[in-house]
């Protein structure tokens, strides 16, 4: 969103606000959506109720520079992958021959992408992630949002070696992954974590209850939030230090204290 797409907004709000409230909206995003602004479950709304509950809409009254500073101010930050599709419609997307596959990869072979700067992109879920994983690897796990979270976090000019569980079906992998540009995957893990564990140590972490941040032993630990900003402006536990995912690479070098990650218990947390 920039100024003048902001200014374009406003202009066509005064045109939305001469319907009758009764008319319906249907929103072309739902709430979660780094494209809206809404915070609610509901798929439709008035424009009655806009009027009466929006606070863009309420702020609107005080002229076009307030709504503009309203507007922008109210919106996180949004995936990188979000820069490159003008390039790529400019360029044509790639045009897949046949259904994209995830090839099983040895052990052997992992390590050596590894070692050539790939990426190794671990699907399980956060707990079982926790549990234990390849060192270097990134979580992610596998639900409707894995695609944003893979082009917000991964890089499309590396290598992506996946890493996921027997229950999870490497076609919903390969086509969340391709809709935001990684067309092609170097493959997975023949074999799972296990056949990482087999060999060599997985490192492992924990989830911690959120009244061992008060009085527990993690109490003087350093505690990174990692939520949205505005996520964190609304509230977040004492002390702590806002540093959107996105930007926390080189954070934790910083940090006086082992760190520990609070983040949000919703679709917009990876």
């Amino acid at each position: 969103m920039t100024v003048p797409l902001a200014r374009a907004h406003y202009h066509s709000l005064q045109l939305l606000m001469e319907l009758p409230d009764e008319t319906l909206v249907w929103p072309a995003h739902g709430a979660g959506s780094f494209c809206s602004a809404a915070s609610t479950g509901e798929r439709t709304t008035t424009i009655g109720r806009e009027r009466a509950t929006n606070s863009l809409l309420q702020v609107e009254v005080d002229g076009e520079d307030f709504f503009v500073d309203a507007l922008l101010g109210s919106l996180g930050k949004f995936p990188d992958y979000f820069l490159r599709p003008g390039d790529v419609n400019l360029r044509g997307p790639a045009v897949l021959a046949a259904a994209p596959t995830l090839s099983a990869l040895s052990l052997e072979k992992v390590v050596e992408f590894q070692d050539e700067v790939a990426q190794i992109v671990d699907t399980h879920r956060a707990s079982d992630f926790a549990a234990g994983h390849i060192p270097g690897s990134l979580s992610i796990a596998l639900r409707p949002v894995f695609a944003t979270w893979l082009g917000w976090l991964a890089d499309p000019r590396r290598p992506v070696v996946i890493v996921c569980s027997s229950d999870q079906d490497p076609d919903d992998i390969v086509w969340a992954t391709a809709k935001v540009g990684f067309d092609t995957l170097a493959g997975e893990l023949d074999g799972g974590l296990p056949a990482w564990g087999d060999t060599t140590t997985a490192m492992a972490s924990s989830l911690i209850a959120a009244g061992r941040l008060v009085r527990g032993a993690e109490a003087s630990a350093s505690v990174i939030d990692v939520r949205q900003g505005t996520e964190f402006s609304a509230g977040h536990i004492a002390d702590a230090r806002n540093v959107e995912l996105a930007g926390l690479g080189g954070t934790f070098p910083n940090c006086r204290a082992a760190p520990l990650s609070s983040c949000a218990d919703t679709e917009n947390a990876p």
